[in-house]
């Protein structure tokens, strides 16, 4: 092995010389990007978003008499969330309130995701849904050409760098073993967070959760902006990737928090290791400064506001740390071989920056005791990951290649195992969708329409948990208790289930709706049924029946 890296090229070897030297030799000699490598990305780029798309035309072209295809390949509370937000915006909403609670309060909440979302939605005249499908589309365009360049920072080598986008893109862990099950070979999948977790890879955003890849597109061009402003430092460079933090930092917060705090450690390790305030410390600071206005506004919003404070409480912790690093598959195996290698020689400028992008991700994500939402911070932890991982290891596969015809095909034989958990949920999702999974009852959404169409903006509607995390999405309505953030939540919970069981008082219903300014109940055709005293109340008005839904309106 000594000999094998005494016969790679100099600026590869291990540097004994200065500080200033060894961050000249360590960061690579870059030229321009040549057009086979864009029509590269152009066409790995392609394939990725026809891969990912597949399963919605499925979807679309699958027929359940009865039931709509979502434009969602997951079941989750977050998502209608989320369409509740950009319904606002494709109703000519700029600043959004929440809708998912009763109190009264005015719109002064901003998420530059989902307003776009809304505004595709309203200028192509298309759903939601749909409006999603083309936002993630031109999300994972930015994102690949946001990895490839990052990896223009770190590598010479175009095989290199097409295979650290590969890597990023199409990368997952070990839970492809989980189809060893149609084997008949019993295997536990809660052991795989790679198959349901979204926190970890960028293929698992760009096929189920397009808000992650939006603000994770903005993250790695911050990266690709600020390591070009400390290799040419101009200030606009500095300006740019200030800009990239912030537009992050509009779709999730915590992306952020995580740049801010990554950028302070790396120019504090700089100081550090230069004895002083390095030069021009105001203008490598100046990303960070550029994020205090809108940081002092999310604090304002999460922690004091009366009504989106609720939104900072709920939130899990990491996983078991173990199963966590499992979740990283072929990268885990990898890691011990390539930081040995990163160890044996000094860092160069993008990799001691990418090494305190990784360690910030690491330690946020385990610190719930303090901050509810941590493992929100995980979706930092891949792309930096893959970067260190080939820049501890392109020496060795450069000098492989160089001498082995199979080394090539081996390399992509890794490439391909690193993307089997991908390809097990895109086949997992095409399943079931073909078996009518992710469709909602076309008489439900009869009746959202038929809501919607008959009430007022500022109306509050009462329905139960699952009902009402809906009808935001579908409505200009407001619910009484419709998702996590909701005031008081676990109270409204209890009231809810207290009004729809079966022995529950009309009296009780009716102090409840009126307690509540309540202007609208749906029930569900088997709630319905439950509460027939419902029928007769004075307080109440059936206005609305189909096999879906009875919708009453309120006479208080």
């Amino acid at each position: 092995m000594k000999r094998m890296l005494e016969k790679l090229e100099p600026d590869l070897q291990p540097h004994t010389t200065t500080r200033e030297n060894a961050d000249s030799s360590n960061n690579p000699k870059l030229g321009g990007i040549s057009r086979s490598e864009i029509r590269f990305v152009a066409l790995f780029t392609l394939v990725l978003c026809i891969v990912t798309t597949v399963p919605y035309v499925v979807g679309h072209v699958a027929s359940f008499p009865g039931t709509t295809f979502d434009d969602v390949l997951v079941h989750s509370l977050d998502t209608n969330n989320y369409l509740a937000y950009a319904r606002q915006a494709a109703s000519g909403s700029w600043v959004f309130r929440n809708p998912m609670t009763n109190e009264p309060h005015r719109a002064v909440f901003v998420n530059l995701g989902w307003l776009v979302l809304g505004k595709i939605a309203s200028t192509l005249h298309v759903s939601l849904g749909l409006a999603m499908g083309i936002q993630r589309l031109l999300c994972l365009v930015l994102m690949c050409a946001a990895v490839y360049w990052l990896s223009w920072f770190l590598f010479e080598s175009v095989f290199i760098r097409r295979c650290a986008l590969v890597a990023t893109m199409t990368g997952g862990g070990f839970g492809w073993i989980v189809t060893l099950h149609l084997l008949h070979i019993p295997i536990n999948s809660s052991y795989f967070f790679d198959l349901s977790n979204g926190n970890l890879f960028p293929f698992y955003w760009a096929l189920k959760l397009p808000h992650f890849l939006v603000s994770e597109s903005f993250i790695v061009l911050s990266f690709c902006f600020f390591l070009l402003a400390e290799r040419c430092r101009r200030p606009w460079q500095y300006a740019a990737a200030g800009v990239c933090y912030m537009l992050a930092g509009l779709c999730r917060p915590y992306d952020m928090l995580f740049l801010m705090a990554a950028t302070t450690i790396f120019l504090a390790f700089c100081c550090w290791e230069n004895r002083g305030l390095v030069p021009g410390i105001a203008l490598r600071s100046l990303p960070v400064t550029m994020c205090v206005p809108l940081l002092g506004y999310y604090y304002w919003i999460f922690k004091l506001h009366p009504i989106f404070h609720w939104w900072s409480l709920p939130g899990g912790g990491a996983p078991p740390a173990l199963l966590l690093a499992l979740s990283f598959g072929m990268s885990l195996v990898l890691l011990p071989i390539a930081g040995w290698y990163l160890l044996r020689r000094p860092l160069g400028n993008a990799e001691r920056f990418l090494v305190c992008c990784l360690l910030t991700a690491i330690v946020l994500s385990h610190l719930h005791y303090w901050l509810h939402f941590s493992f929100q911070f995980a979706t930092n932890i891949y792309v930096a990951l893959i970067m260190l991982l080939m820049a501890g290891l392109q020496r060795l596969i450069i000098a492989w290649k160089d001498r082995s015809r199979a080394a090539g095909a081996v390399i992509v034989g890794l490439l391909v195992v690193n993307s089997l958990t991908s390809v097990a949920l895109t086949g997992q999702a095409v399943v079931l969708v073909k078996h009518g999974d992710f469709r909602t009852d076309s008489e439900l959404l009869t009746a959202f329409s038929w809501l919607d169409a008959h009430s007022q903006r500022d109306d509050v509607t009462l329905a139960d948990f699952a009902i009402s995390n809906e009808i935001p999405a579908y409505t200009h309505n407001i619910v009484y208790c419709g998702y996590l953030n909701a005031v008081n939540f676990d109270f409204k919970m209890k009231a809810m289930q207290e009004f729809f069981g079966r022995e529950t008082s009309n009296g009780f219903r009716e102090q409840m709706l009126r307690d509540n300014q309540v202007r609208f109940v749906v029930l569900t055709a088997a709630e319905a049924r439950d509460l027939a005293p419902l029928s007769g109340a004075p307080f109440a008005q059936e206005v609305f029946r189909n096999n879906a839904a009875v919708i009453f309106k309120t006479l208080l």
